[in-house]
């Protein structure tokens, strides 16, 4: 529930969350190290909200095909959605792919609080992995040291390139590099 609230009344981003998340070692679901990608995946997943009418709305305006109708979204119960993912379109807009049910289960977050968790995600911009492997040959292959992440090679600008530690940079949880 905080993470929801820090995420969606302060100026935190997903990256800066999971690396104080990973500094007070709280476990994800999977036992691997938090990161953007993983707090996205939650955030945007309506299991966790308490469905109401707002909530409704949202996810017919996003497309979605919604099952049960307006009045069992009474602020209780979390929903449950159906259907596949492709890979290939952006994450939030294709809703229009799949089903969504109230759950059996209560849901946990506060639906304002849930849709500014949405609206803010969506502002997100998913960078691409173009240049993977630019500066050097050895990006993949080299590893940290002290705490196994992949190392990368980082040049901006006039900068000559140096050597990072993704431990640090991506997950907050190295402090080598």
């Amino acid at each position: 529930v905080k993470l929801f609230a820090d995420y969606a009344f302060t100026e935190q981003s997903l990256s800066n969350l999971a690396k104080v998340m990973n500094r007070a070692q709280i476990g994800s679901p999977n036992g691997a190290e938090w990161d953007s990608g993983k707090l996205s995946r939650i955030m945007a997943n309506p299991l966790y909200v308490k469905a109401d009418a707002d909530v409704y709305r949202y996810y017919e305006t996003a497309g979605a095909k919604l099952t049960n109708p307006i009045d069992d979204y009474i602020g209780e119960n979390g929903c449950v959605t159906y259907g596949a993912w492709d890979r290939k379109r952006r994450k939030f807009s294709q809703w229009d792919s799949l089903s969504i049910s109230i759950g059996l289960h209560p849901g946990l977050i506060d639906s304002y609080t849930f849709l500014r968790c949405q609206r803010k995600l969506m502002q997100n911009v998913q960078i691409g992995n173009e240049g993977k492997g630019k500066h050097t040959w050895l990006t993949g292959l080299m590893k940290c040291g002290y705490c196994g992440h992949a190392m990368r090679v980082v040049a901006t600008g006039r900068c000559i390139p140096r050597v990072t530690c993704s431990g640090k940079t991506n997950y907050g949880t190295c402090d080598q590099y």
